[in-house]
């Protein structure tokens, strides 16, 4: 677990200064979700917030389909996750993908 702690740092700080995604990370989103999934619930807020913000970034790069298939589940853990800082993280990122969710807005709401 030590080796993992530097990695969520490293990845905060790139993020924080507003990650920008090559069309070939932009294909590989997928591998980084998870990993800002996890920033989305620590309590540090520093961390937290750009966690959010690299996920937004990325949804905005992506297609409808992609950010269905991808964001909408991972909100959808976050919201219901036990600790408030993953809800916390699960509404703001709602807010910011809220138009690219298609059939899955009422699902969001709930």
């Amino acid at each position: 677990m030590r080796w993992f702690m530097p990695l969520h740092v490293n990845l905060a700080n790139t993020s924080r200064r507003s990650l920008i995604l090559s069309p070939t990370l932009t294909k590989k989103f997928q591998i980084l979700i998870p990993l800002l999934e996890n920033l989305c619930q620590f309590e540090e807020t520093v961390v937290r917030d750009a966690a959010i913000q690299s996920i937004v970034e990325i949804s905005e790069k992506i297609t409808e389909e992609e950010c269905i298939s991808v964001i909408v589940p991972c909100i959808l853990r976050l919201a219901d996750g036990a600790w408030f800082t993953s809800k916390v993280s699960a509404i703001i990122l709602m807010s910011s993908i809220y138009e690219k969710t298609g059939e899955y807005k009422t699902s969001l709401r709930k």
